[in-house]
C-alpha cells in the first residue's frame, strides 16, 4: 500500500519560482533609486564638515554636529509626510 502524499502548499511552490523579467526590472529600479537617495543623503556629511571650517564660526565642532543633526532630523521627520503626500 502506498502512503499518500501530503497536499502541496501553493505558497511554498510560488516562493521557489524566479521573478519574471518585469518584476526583476522593477526591483532593480527601485533598489537603484533607493541607493541613489541614500548616497545623496549621506554624501553631504563629510563634505559639509570640511566645508564648514571655511565659514566664519565653523571651527566649533559642536555647531557643525548640531547642523548635521538638524539636517538628519529634518530628513527623518519630513520623509513620511512628503511620501504620503506624493501618493
Amino acid at each position: 500500500m502506498r502512503a499518500s502524499r501530503p497536499a502541496r502548499d501553493p505558497s511554498r511552490a510560488q516562493a521557489r519560482d524566479p521573478m519574471s523579467r518585469s518584476e526583476l526590472r522593477a526591483s532593480v529600479s527601485l533598489a537603484s533609486i533607493f541607493a541613489l537617495r541614500m548616497l545623496g543623503l549621506f554624501l553631504i556629511l563629510p563634505v559639509f564638515a570640511v566645508h564648514a571650517r571655511t565659514i566664519p564660526g565653523g571651527e566649533n565642532a559642536m555647531l557643525i554636529g548640531l547642523a548635521l543633526g538638524i539636517y538628519g532630523l529634518t530628513q527623518g521627520m519630513l520623509q513620511i509626510p512628503f511620501g504620503m503626500a506624493s501618493d
